[in-house]
């Protein structure tokens, strides 16, 4: 497996370019034509006549800031909580 960035969002035809890359179709199979030389695709080591079986994107996510905001409130409510104890202990004591 071979992990090619592949740039900015665009076509799949400039994108495949932009990493160096032409590709062709024979028997159903899609093979690398042509590498750029100095692109990134002969950095990661692709060559041509390789075979190109899978093609993986990633997963949208969240942004990984959103998890303080339920941790915020779940610290918000403890301090309520604690509050509220203390003054219903000291309301006892006196």
């Amino acid at each position: 497996m071979v992990v090619l960035p592949m740039g900015p969002a665009a076509s799949g035809d400039e994108r495949i370019k932009a990493a160096g890359i032409t590709v062709r179709e024979e028997d159903g199979k899609i093979l690398i034509d042509d590498v750029a030389f100095g692109s990134e695709a002969k950095k990661v080591g692709l060559d041509w006549d390789q075979e190109i079986t899978h093609v993986l994107q990633p997963a949208d996510q969240l942004n990984k800031y959103w998890v303080y905001l339920p941790a915020l409130l779940i610290l918000g409510l403890v301090v309520l909580a604690q509050k509220a104890r203390i003054r219903k202990t000291s309301a006892q004591a006196a």
